[in-house]
């Protein structure tokens, strides 16, 4: 049973140490790490907790301070100053300016994350980047004005970690974070955080975290009994299972995961948007939601996830299955056959996949669907060696200037764009919005983007699925963030 001062999760698989790195990208990491990064590693700032519900452009006061207390641009967007908090790792050692210097430098020599990161914000790949002023306080120096760039700075990456750790005097990585949490206990069966004694938020409940090894099939009945806490991607099963139970509640959020059909150019219907038309009309969405979501996602109906300021509603994500034959009539093509790619590891994925075969039979389009092994169904997306994948996905950042640009950018900037999709107008509109620090101007070229893309359809989009966990009710003060998965902070947390 668990104590007012200790959380207990349950994890179906655990990983190993060389996985706790938010800048190391490995698609076949279990999905609690990370949970855990979370925990061990602090970016500079969050989102004001109303800031999703605003409606007005975004200003830096809408950022808290974590790292960071306090930032400044200068009058042309191509400066920002920083002021740091008075915090330490796990080991003993004070956050400077020099750890933050050192966490990009080392983001630039390395092909992770954070150096495309970098390369989005406008920063420059050499020392010059950084301005140190003193050991709490520092200037990024930008090529360009960028109004994405303060957005980065609520990412898990490039990871703020104590230059001790990039000197090459300690390998443990997950140790040198500046988190509220350090890892205490690391085996095959259990991890265990504590609490980071000298960070700087002196109010953390939950002292000490429990990731205990447990079959999925096994965790509703322990936080039915009190041997776990939260189960975060319930089933609708476990959702049902918990319902009446009076010390447990759902937690529920937008988030912004989305599930696409992505039409690679080496597909026939990439020369025909009438058929991606047609296969989107088809595809019984509100299905989907009751029976894979129990209504606990939305039809996506734009290309950008809503919880992103700027997206457009465009019409898409409804079912006509008439006009879909009426539009199936007209195009020059017979007995349509794809082969659809499918990640075996997403057991909504593949029931989403059975939807859209189904469905899209009724106007003669035949998908073959093909499970692959993540790992596989990753390597030939990134290769773009298929014709069409379904995919699930979220994003690290939840500004609309890191969002399309990932995915539908040239090779250069779409980090994400696994069709290889090139159209010359886009590519030029993202280059643009990049630079431009008008708000105004910045939000009309991605709304003519957006527009482009709903007109060519590189993607189909499906749903968003909602952010979702069952837990106790003896916590509260659950958010969902866009960092890493938009898992929670448990230093956040309070007890009800």
């Amino acid at each position: 049973m668990t104590d007012n001062k200790t959380l207990n999760i349950a994890a179906s698989k655990l990983p190993n140490l060389e996985q706790i790195n938010p800048d190391n990208y490995d698609p076949n990491k279990p999905s609690v790490t990370h949970d855990i990064i979370v925990q061990l590693f602090e970016p500079l700032f969050k989102y004001d907790a109303n800031y999703y519900e605003k409606q007005e452009v975004f200003l830096l006061n809408d950022l808290q301070g974590l790292l960071g207390s306090s930032i400044k641009m200068n009058q042309d967007g191509t400066k920002y100053k920083i002021d740091l908090k008075e915090t330490f790792n796990a080991h003993g050692l004070q956050l400077t300016s020099a750890d933050v210097m050192a966490s990009w430098l080392h983001a630039f020599e390395k092909r992770q994350i954070g150096r495309w990161v970098a390369m989005m914000g406008s920063v420059p790949r050499k020392e010059s980047c950084i301005k140190i002023i003193n050991n709490a306080s520092l200037e990024f120096n930008l090529e360009e004005p960028n109004l994405l760039f303060p957005h980065l700075l609520t990412m898990m990456v490039p990871p703020i970690v104590s230059n001790h750790y990039y000197s090459g005097e300690s390998n443990e990585i997950y140790n040198h974070g500046f988190g509220p949490y350090k890892i205490n206990k690391f085996d095959n069966h259990h991890i265990q955080l504590t609490n980071n004694e000298r960070h700087w938020d002196k109010n953390i409940i939950y002292k000490e975290i429990n990731y205990l090894l447990m079959p999925n099939e096994d965790r509703m009945q322990a936080l039915i009994s009190n041997e776990i806490d939260l189960i975060f991607n319930p089933t609708q099963n476990e959702i049902i299972g918990t319902s009446n139970h009076r010390n447990i509640s759902l937690y529920s959020a937008p988030g912004n995961t989305r599930i696409a059909l992505q039409i690679s150019s080496k597909a026939k219907s990439s020369i025909d948007i009438n058929i991606k038309k047609a296969i989107s009309l088809s595809i019984p969405y509100q299905k989907i939601i009751k029976s894979v979501y129990g209504d606990h996602a939305a039809a996506w109906t734009g290309l950008v996830p809503l919880s992103v300021k700027g997206a457009k509603i465009l019409g898409l994500g409804k079912e006509n299955i008439n006009q879909a034959k009426a539009i199936m009539s007209k195009v020059d093509y017979d007995n349509l056959i794809f082969d659809l790619i499918v990640d075996n590891s997403s057991e909504e994925c593949i029931e989403i996949a059975s939807m859209i075969k189904e469905a899209a039979s009724v106007i003669n389009i035949k998908f073959n669907i093909q499970l692959l092994p993540r790992k596989i169904f990753k390597l030939k997306q990134m290769n773009n060696d298929f014709e069409i994948a379904l995919d699930k996905d979220l994003y690290r950042c939840n500004e609309i200037g890191y969002v399309l640009p990932h995915d539908f950018g040239d090779k250069r900037h779409g980090i994400t764009n696994w069709t290889n999709y090139n159209n010359k107008e886009v590519n030029r509109l993202f280059s643009e919005a990049k630079k431009t620090i008008n708000y105004t101007e910045r939000i009309k070229m991605y709304d003519n983007v957006q527009n482009i893309l709903a007109n060519e359809l590189p993607w189909i989009p499906i749903v968003q699925p909602g952010f979702n966990i069952l837990h106790k009710n003896k916590m509260s003060g659950l958010t969902w963030q866009p960092r890493l998965s938009g898992y929670p902070r448990y230093s956040d947390l309070v007890n009800t």
